[in-house]
C-alpha cells in the first residue's frame, strides 16, 4: 500500500475541505466534524484508504477505512470513534487472526465451556482510551455450535471473560463499549475510580431506571448498580468457580449437597451492598444430569431463604433496555423487574408478575427466547390439576415425593416440567399446556 505523505498544509487543508463537503450530505447537524478530528485521524492512521465518515447518536464521529498500521502488510478493515464535543479519539476496532490472540486470552478460551465450539478465523480487537490512561483492549471471539447458536465472547487482555452474548446482532458496531455516554455519569465514574483503584470500565449503561457499570478490578469482573441520582446500590463480584471464597459454613453445605464435586458447572457471585447488612453470596450449580440449583448465603455462610430486595432503592424497578421493557409490558403487564444478569450468554431478567417470580431470557438482539418459573405443589394443583391427577393415578409412581415443578414458556407454547422421586428413582416428567403427559 502507498503511504500518503502530507507534503503541505495546503494539501491537508484541501482534504478537510473535500471531506467536509462530502459530510454535508451526511447531515451531521450543527458543528459537524471539525478540522481537529480530521487532523487527529490523519495523525493516528497515516495512509488510511477508502475513508467514510458517519456519526453515532450525534455524539461521536465514526470513520470506517482500510489501513495496515505500518508500511508493510495487507490492508484491513478498521473503525475509529472520535468524540464530537472534544475532538478526541476514544476507540477503534480491527481484526486479527485467531492464532494471534494474546496467550492469556487463548488459554482462557481453551479452558471455557465454549472450547469445543467452532471459532471464527478473525477476532475483533477493541482499543479504547479512557481519559488519558493506558489503552484498554478487548478481544471479541465469535464461536458457533453447529447452526444452533452463536456466541460473542469478550475477553480482556489478561484473559478475563467480561461478557458473553448469545446470538448477537450481525451488525454489531460496538458503540455500547464507548467510554463515555451522552448522559452525565461523572459521579459514577469517580465512585468506581475511588473505591476500586486501577479498575477499568468495560461498559456503562444508562437506562430509564438506573445506571449499570461493568468493570474489571483485580482480574475479576464486577458490575455496579446506581440510581439515576448516582446513588450506589451494590456491586456484584463474579468469582466464577472459585469456591474457596465461600465462608466455611457455605462450603460445607455445598459439599454436603453435591459431594465429590458432582456438578458440571458452578458460578459464584458476591453482592457487596451499600447497606452492608444486605451483603450475600449467590451460587448457581448445574449437575451432571443437567439439573440446576441455586443457593444464597449470608456473609457467615448461613443459608438464606430470601435475598435482599433492591427495587425500593431503584424507585420500584431495575433498569432494562427500552426494547426489553416493551416486551415485558406486552407479555407480563405491571411486572416489576427485580434483577438482571447474564446466564450462558442470554440476558436474564427476573421479574415479579402475578405474585410469582419469573426469569425472562433475551438473546443479543433483545429478542425474547423463553421464560421459566417455579411452582409449588399447591400452585401446580391450582394452575393445572390434571397433571397431579395423572401422577397420582400411575401405579409406578405410588408413594412418590414431589420435588419441584417448573413452567417453561417459549415460541412453541407452554411446557410443565415436574420432578418427583420414588424410592431411589428420580423422574423428570413433561406435560403440555393442557396438562397432557408428553414424556
Amino acid at each position: 500500500m502507498k503511504k500518503i505523505k502530507f507534503l503541505s498544509v495546503a494539501l491537508l487543508s484541501g482534504m478537510f475541505v473535500l471531506t467536509s463537503c462530502d459530510n454535508e450530505n451526511d447531515d451531521f447537524g450543527p458543528g459537524g466534524i471539525n478540522s481537529e478530528i480530521y487532523a487527529e485521524f490523519a495523525r493516528l492512521y497515516p495512509g488510511a484508504k477508502d475513508v467514510k465518515w458517519d456519526r453515532t447518536n450525534g455524539t461521536y464521529a465514526v470513520a470506517s477505512f482500510e489501513w495496515n498500521g505500518s508500511r508493510a502488510g495487507s490492508d484491513a478493515d478498521n473503525k475509529a470513534w472520535f468524540e464530537l464535543a472534544s475532538s478526541k479519539f476514544v476507540m477503534d476496532e480491527h481484526d486479527i487472526p485467531f492464532p494471534s490472540l494474546p496467550e492469556k486470552v487463548k488459554a482462557a478460551f481453551n479452558e471455557s465451556k465454549y472450547s469445543t465450539w467452532k471459532v471464527d478465523d478473525e477476532v475483533d480487537v477493541i482499543r479504547r482510551v479512557d481519559k488519558g490512561v493506558e489503552p484498554f483492549y478487548l478481544y471479541v471471539i465469535e464461536a458457533e455450535n453447529g447452526k444452533e447458536h452463536e456466541v460473542d465472547l469478550y475477553y480482556s487482555a489478561d484473559g478475563v471473560l467480561v461478557k458473553e452474548i448469545m446470538d448477537a446482532s450481525n451488525d454489531n458496531d460496538f458503540t455500547d463499549l464507548l467510554p463515555s455516554k451522552p448522559t452525565e455519569t461523572k459521579t459514577v465514574e469517580e465512585f468506581i475510580a475511588n473505591n476500586y483503584k486501577g479498575a477499568r470500565i468495560v461498559d456503562l449503561d444508562n437506562e430509564d431506571g438506573g445506571i449499570e457499570v461493568e468493570f474489571i478490578h483485580n482480574n475479576l469482573k464486577h458490575e455496579a448498580l446506581f440510581t439515576l441520582s448516582n446513588k450506589w446500590v451494590y456491586t456484584k463480584v463474579d468469582y466464577n468457580w472459585n469456591i474457596d471464597v465461600f465462608p466455611d459454613a457455605a462450603k460445607q453445605y455445598i459439599n454436603e449437597q453435591h459431594p465429590d464435586n458432582s456438578y458440571r458447572e458452578i458460578d459464584i457471585e458476591f453482592y457487596d451492598c451499600a447497606e452492608s447488612s444486605k451483603n450475600y453470596y449467590n451460587v448457581e450449580i448445574e449437575d451432571r444430569n443437567d439439573r440446576d440449583y441455586e443457593y444464597n448465603f449470608d456473609i457467615n455462610g448461613e443459608l438464606l431463604n430470601e435475598v435482599p430486595n433492591f427495587t425500593e432503592d431503584m424507585g420500584g424497578g431495575m433498569p432494562v433496555d427500552a426494547a426489553i421493557q416493551k416486551v415485558l409490558d406486552e407479555k407480563y403487564p405491571k411486572a416489576v423487574v427485580l434483577e438482571r444478569d447474564y446466564d450462558d450468554g442470554l440476558l436474564e431478567i427476573e421479574i415479579r408478575h402475578d405474585c410469582i417470580e419469573k426469569s425472562v431470557y433475551f438473546n443479543g438482539r433483545n429478542e425474547w427466547v423463553y421464560t421459566e418459573y417455579d411452582l409449588t405443589k399447591e400452585e401446580l394443583a391450582v394452575k393445572s390439576p390434571k397433571i397431579l391427577s395423572y401422577i397420582d393415578n400411575q401405579s409406578k409412581y405410588s408413594g412418590y415425593r414431589f420435588d419441584d415443578a417448573e413452567v417453561i414458556e417459549n415460541a412453541n407454547g407452554i411446557t410443565y416440567e415436574v420432578d418427583i422421586e420414588v424410592g431411589r428413582m428420580e423422574y423428570k416428567l413433561f406435560f403440555d399446556k393442557d396438562g397432557n403427559f408428553v414424556r
